[in-house]
């Protein structure tokens, strides 16, 4: 199971995501992902094709 984090803002959203087994969120093992309104309309075509199994 991996862990991760969802942050919203007016301006962006930001996902954070965890190594495998890091409860702690330690060791430099975050990787961000941000993304403003318009890459995340951009995104969400992605997910949309994704769940529609495309």
């Amino acid at each position: 199971m991996y862990w991760g984090d969802v942050i919203i803002e007016n301006d962006y959203l930001q996902l954070r995501t965890y190594a495998k087994g890091d409860f702690e969120r330690g060791g430099g093992s975050k990787q961000n992902i941000q993304f403003d309104k318009k890459t995340a309309i951009e995104f969400r075509a992605y997910l949309d094709e994704f769940i529609k199994g495309k």
